[in-house]
C-alpha cells in the first residue's frame, strides 16, 4: 500500500494524522533517530496529561512507531501513594529513507 497512509502497528490512526494532532512528539522522535545509530535504546519518562492519560500514553507511543522506533509504555509505582511514573521504552527499528516519510 501506500506509505503516506499507512498506520503504525497496532494503531488505527495514519501517521499523517499523528503528525498533524502531535507535530512536537514526531519532531522529538525524527530527530531521536537522526542522531541515533541502528538499534539505539531510549527510555523516556513522562507525565501524562491530567485527566486523559490514555491520550497521553498513546499519542507519545504512536509517534515513536511512526518515526521508525518499536515502543511500549511502562507505568511504575516506585512509592505507596506516591506518583506513578511512565516510562517510554524504544528501539530505533530499520532505516527508513527520509522521502518515505516527510510528515514525520
Amino acid at each position: 500500500g501506500d506509505e503516506a497512509s499507512s498506520s503504525a502497528p497496532g494503531s488505527d490512526t495514519t501517521e499523517e494524522e499523528i503528525a498533524r494532532t502531535q507535530p512536537h512528539l514526531c519532531g522529538l522522535f525524527r530527530d531521536l533517530r537522526r542522531v541515533s545509530v541502528p538499534d539505539a535504546r531510549a527510555a523516556l519518562q513522562f507525565y501524562p496529561l491530567k485527566g486523559d492519560h490514555d491520550f497521553g500514553v498513546s499519542a507519545m507511543r504512536r509517534a515513536a512507531t511512526a518515526t521508525g522506533f518499536r515502543a511500549d509504555v511502562f507505568l511504575d509505582f516506585p512509592h505507596k501513594g506516591g506518583a506513578k511514573k511512565w516510562t517510554l521504552a524504544a528501539q530505533r527499528g530499520e532505516r527508513v529513507a527520509e522521502e518515505a516519510r516527510p510528515w514525520c
